[in-house]
């Protein structure tokens, strides 16, 4: 099962459906409120994809725990992609795979870790930019199942602010 989730009062999340979901993977985007741009050092929010096979094994559910008749038996690489608020082109933060299975780095505002490692991976992006704590953001997962064929699973994470109308006559 897919979770996503968003703290902070005036965000709506979307969800979009994944290609092949499983169980254990988490994206998420928690945002610090207020954010205070004269704060140096200061994040406005954590974006976290995360996921783990269980027994070595991941089930694939939809969101109804219908069982979509598809596991992953090996993580091979997980990336994590922005598209800033207006739209443009989608653009990579960071990845992790089994040829690189380690990322630290900060660029653009953005300090990026990620770990793939034996049934598990993670990649957590520290937000500086409100820009970028507006932005839509989605998470790739590619791996192999039973049989050594290709799964991919992307989840998206697209925020709207509320729309309230303040009376301040």
């Amino acid at each position: 099962m897919i979770t996503v989730s968003l703290y902070q009062h005036n965000i709506k999340v979307t969800k979009f459906p994944s290609i092949a979901r499983y169980e254990c993977l988490d994206l998420t985007l928690e945002t610090n409120t207020p954010f205070l741009p004269d704060v140096t050092g200061r994040s406005c929010g954590v974006l976290t994809c995360a996921g783990k096979t269980i027994d070595g094994v991941t089930s694939v559910s939809d969101e109804n725990q219908n069982e979509a008749n598809v596991s992953f038996s090996r993580i091979e690489a997980m990336e994590v992609f922005r598209r800033k608020p207006g739209g443009g082109s989608r653009v990579s933060v960071g990845s992790v795979s089994t040829q690189h299975p380690r990322l630290s780095r900060v660029a653009n505002g953005l300090k990026i870790t990620g770990l793939l490692e034996a049934g598990k991976v993670s990649i957590r992006v520290e937000l500086f930019k409100q820009e970028d704590c507006k932005s839509r953001f989605t998470c790739v997962v590619r791996g192999l199942d039973s049989q050594a064929k290709n799964l991919v699973s992307i989840t998206k994470l697209a925020q709207q602010a509320d729309t309230q109308t303040a009376n301040l006559g």
